[in-house]
């Protein structure tokens, strides 16, 4: 779902709707830095203080929850400052995102079998690269440019519900493991 966002937002269909407010072709530059930059700063952020401080799973619910606030406003912004702005926070929720996927991706995985699950991985975001922009492309000819990014932003949401229902089941086998090693110890 982190891919059908970015690919279907920054990498797909953003610019065309900054053409559309009044951007000029030359200044979507502005765009892709007020994107990048903030997502390559919350690589950094993601693992030295958010995980850290919240944990794995409500980091990455906090990511995608924010990703999901900051896309779903995007039709409505109708000034250059305001879309920038937005930007720099798209960017940076889906900047937290990615790294912390990627861990998860093989964390639990044995050192001679993460290739294959880093393959698997690759695969599932492939799908999401693909079906992403091309959902977003038909709801954009049917409704205009201004539904894929509510179906991307609603994406967000649906993320961040899964990842609810995921968490409390994580949560509650940690919380099992760590009553049946002080059971073994005792």
């Amino acid at each position: 779902m982190a891919h059908s966002i970015i690919f279907s937002t920054m990498f797909g269909f953003t610019s065309n709707y900054a053409l559309q407010i009044g951007f000029s072709k030359s200044e979507l530059t502005w765009i892709v830095f007020a994107f990048m930059v903030p997502h390559a700063i919350a690589t950094l952020f993601m693992g030295r203080v958010l995980v850290p401080l919240l944990g794995e799973w409500n980091a990455l619910k906090t990511a995608f929850f924010l990703a999901a606030v900051f896309t779903l406003p995007i039709p409505f912004v109708q000034n250059k400052g305001l879309l920038l702005t937005v930007q720099i926070f798209c960017g940076f929720s889906l900047g937290l995102i990615f790294p912390l996927l990627l861990g998860l991706a093989i964390d639990k995985i044995a050192p001679e079998k993460r290739a294959t699950a880093m393959g698997a991985y690759q695969a599932i975001y492939a799908a999401g690269i693909f079906a992403g922009p091309f959902f977003a492309g038909i709801f954009n000819s049917l409704m205009g440019i201004k539904a894929g990014f509510y179906f991307v932003g609603v994406l967000g949401l649906l993320a961040t519900l899964l990842i609810i229902i995921w968490g409390k089941d994580h949560a509650e086998l940690t919380i099992e493991k760590s009553i049946e090693k002080s059971k073994a110890r005792a």
